[in-house]
């Protein structure tokens, strides 16, 4: 809902980077589809830089991560 709401400014190029948690394993109720949002914001020109804060379950796959995603000039 959050990124939704900025659609206008994403479209406007005011935002340059974005920091977010992606959620791969189902930890809350309703929660975002990471490749939702992978394709969201690459839709409006911003792109993946990696992958921070690696949490994972049972030591091997991963739960969350936090994001970062940058517009290129």
């Amino acid at each position: 809902p959050v990124l939704r709401g900025s659609t206008e400014l994403l479209r406007n190029k005011k935002i340059k980077a974005v920091l977010l948690e992606l959620n791969f394993s189902m930890l809350y109720e309703k929660q975002s589809d990471p490749l939702e949002i992978l394709h969201f914001l690459r839709d409006y020109g911003l792109r993946l830089v990696d992958y921070y804060e690696k949490e994972r379950l049972r030591g091997k796959e991963l739960s969350w991560v936090t994001a970062l995603f940058i517009r290129y000039p």
